[in-house]
């Protein structure tokens, strides 16, 4: 896509990333992203299926790192005075008028 946009395929990925970018908002452009093939136009509504797909399975394997990582750090400090940020969430509405410092 590089080529197709008129910039140095060469340059460095950060600035082709941000080019891209750029360019998909400037021009509303139907533009999904391939691990290893790059980016590419999404010629129908089967491209658009997949594409989506593979973003929610993105989401899928960063929600287990993201708890895989929490149960490290707990189990590497063995600090159970902490609580883990689902606990926090599912306090729902009861604990909302209390302050901070009760909180902490």
């Amino acid at each position: 896509m590089a080529n197709e946009i008129g910039i140095d395929p060469g340059s460095s990925t950060v600035n082709i990333r941000n080019y891209i970018k750029e360019t998909i908002k400037k021009y509303h452009l139907p533009v999904g992203a391939h691990t290893h093939y790059g980016y590419f136009i999404i010629e129908n509504e089967e491209e658009l299926k997949e594409y989506k797909n593979s973003l929610q399975n993105r989401i899928s394997e960063i929600t287990e790192k993201i708890a895989y990582i929490n149960a490290l750090f707990y189990k590497y400090y063995e600090d159970f005075d902490l609580e883990l940020t689902g606990e926090i969430f599912e306090r729902g509405e009861e604990d909302s008028d209390m302050s901070d410092d009760e909180i902490l």
